[in-house]
């Protein structure tokens, strides 16, 4: 906000607005103050909630033994490869394609070789 320097006295509007701000200023302050600090301890008991909620289902899950978790899984342990499971569609797909781009440029080279040769 600009304010103008005024000669003189301010202006009656100024005036009442430094009025109301000196008054009720230190009340608004200290409200939005209280406002804060309760919604950061209402941040803090939902976080806790949360880490206590997050615990209890880790432990629930490591209970069953059948389950073991990606997280907690000792790191010289190694998942199954996925490929001794077989190639995926997708994966026969691209091997496809591969050779059709192969098959493709071996026919282009084939092509300039004899038009060069002509």
């Amino acid at each position: 906000m600009i304010e103008v320097e005024l000669i003189g006295r301010p202006s009656w509007p100024k005036r009442a607005r430094q009025f109301l701000r000196e008054l009720f200023g230190s009340h608004l302050v200290a409200h939005l103050e209280r406002e804060l600090m309760q919604a950061k301890l209402e941040r803090d008991k939902t976080i806790a909630e949360l880490r206590a909620e997050n615990r209890e289902l880790l432990n629930r899950l490591l209970s069953v033994k059948a389950i073991v978790p990606i997280a907690g899984m000792p790191a010289g342990s190694a998942l199954p490869h996925k490929t001794a499971l077989g190639p995926t569609r997708w994966e026969q797909l691209q091997a496809k394609a591969i050779e059709d781009n192969a098959r493709a440029e071996a026919e282009d080279a084939a092509k300039q070789t004899a038009a060069q040769e002509n």
